[in-house]
């Protein structure tokens, strides 16, 4: 096992002139069965798409999943035995869901419900290998305290308990929480910011909480604060491995406008435990940036953007002694993340005017090192917008999705939802072969 050998991308839906399509995500489940989903002016859509002598195509939609017209912030989660929940808000502001399983396409999606009971900033969505589902949220109470909000799902169970609140609060939180879940584990964190005693000053904390399985239904613990340190935080993200292993990282810096640190807090034992960094102390990241983690047995990794460059480190439990891999210097400002093989995949936009480029690069576990799945470190795409890349290991598929602007001959502009599959391969000749996805051959000699 080298690195991904990536096949030739293919436009899997081709949209109307002037239609408004945002949000694709994608999921693969045992089977080969890949889920996708897209808002497309205001509403949802997706479909299954699996492939068949080499061909990837649709075995079932694309179809209408809510029709309100209304649909915003889509996400996706999926497990391994194919069930689906999309999530987004939908009239009023409210949560809605639809969820879709691929042992049974002929059913298809249920029927949208609605979630929350009051108007939402943004929601999350997470699907364990068992079935067991979470969905967290930013709402608002009739006392207008903002709050982090939940409902749940165990196992094959279809119907949604009582919505929870998980932390409850009238401080300022500043962006939806974000959530993972394994093997009926959840965990959740979010930012708070808050005014000091002068109320001159925002400064802010990383907050987070646990639930597990108690009697039927996810009970969550009490919120606990994260952070360690008076200052500006930014982005938590987490991550739960299947041994367990909890995760979360975010971006703080001491004061604004100066450089800060990407750092990292494990729960373990029942509790949250003293901040680390997986960063080179001497080599700060910027405010804007995104940063995730992943979890596999017992390696965790890091990864972070910082529009000039893309950053991954590794540690080991229960040490947790960051190792830090060379930079790939990039004029990046989007970056996903994918387990595959049980290693990281790492994708992320670079922007090469007048091109945008996606690169990828695998984790190689003989090398301990991560390899960039081309000669030159271009997948090259022209007019390409932020990509979302999904693995399954049972199945050996990765695959990338983006949306792309297609010229047409009478001078107009659609947009066309394109994908690309890959598997790894031990040839390093072939592992390294340089895939020019859909760019025109005249414009070659500008890349780099």
């Amino acid at each position: 096992m080298e690195a991904v050998n990536w096949n030739s991308s293919k436009e899997i839906v081709q949209f109307d002139v002037g239609a408004n399509v945002v949000s694709p995500q994608v999921a693969i489940d045992d089977k080969g069965n890949i889920v996708v989903v897209w808002e497309e002016n205001s509403s949802i859509k997706g479909g299954v798409l699996n492939i068949t002598q080499g061909t990837l195509s649709f075995i079932s939609g694309p179809t209408l999943i809510s029709n309100l017209e209304s649909a915003t912030s889509l996400k996706l989660s999926m497990n391994g035995s194919g069930k689906a929940v999309a999530v987004w808000l939908g009239e009023n502001g409210l949560v809605e869901t639809s969820t879709l399983k691929t042992s049974d396409l002929n059913t298809g999606w249920s029927t949208a419900t609605a979630l929350s009971k009051t108007a939402a900033i943004g929601a999350q969505v997470g699907v364990d290998e068992i079935g067991n589902t979470l969905v967290i949220w930013l709402g608002n109470d009739q006392n207008n305290d903002q709050n982090i909000e939940g409902v749940s799902q165990i196992g094959d169970n279809s119907d949604w308990s009582d919505v929870v609140v998980i932390s409850q609060t009238n401080e300022f939180k500043f962006a939806p929480p974000q959530i993972a879940v394994n093997g009926g584990i959840g965990a959740a964190v979010w930012e708070v910011q808050t005014l000091n005693e002068s109320g001159d000053e925002v400064t802010s904390v990383i907050e987070g909480a646990i639930a597990q399985i108690e009697k039927n239904s996810f009970v969550w613990n009490k919120p606990d604060i994260l952070s360690q340190k008076q200052g500006n935080y930014y982005n938590p993200e987490v991550a739960i491995g299947p041994n367990g292993h909890i995760i979360a990282i975010w971006r703080f810096f001491e004061t604004l406008g100066s450089n800060g640190v990407i750092q990292c807090n494990e729960y373990s034992g029942g509790a949250w435990g003293q901040v680390d960094s997986p960063t080179d102390p001497n080599n700060l990241v910027g405010m804007g940036g995104f940063q995730y983690v992943a979890v596999k047995d017992d390696l965790a990794f890091a990864y972070w953007i910082d529009f000039t460059s893309v950053g991954v480190s590794k540690s080991t439990f229960p040490e947790r002694s960051w190792t830090s891999f060379p930079e790939f210097t990039a004029f990046t400002y989007f970056i996903d993340v994918t387990l595959f093989e049980g290693f990281p995949q790492v994708l992320w936009l670079e922007a090469y005017p007048p091109h945008n480029l996606i690169q990828v690069a695998s984790f190689v576990p003989t090398l301990q090192e991560f390899t960039l799945s081309s000669d030159n470190a271009d997948i090259i795409l022209i007019n390409k917008q932020i990509p979302m890349i999904a693995g399954n290991d049972e199945k050996g598929i990765i695959v990338a999705i983006w949306l792309e602007n297609i010229h047409l001959e009478d001078g107009s502009i659609r947009l066309g939802l394109m994908a690309a599959t890959g598997i790894y391969s031990s040839n390093p000749e072939t592992s390294k072969m340089l895939m020019y996805w859909g760019v025109d051959e005249a414009l070659q000699s500008d890349l780099p």
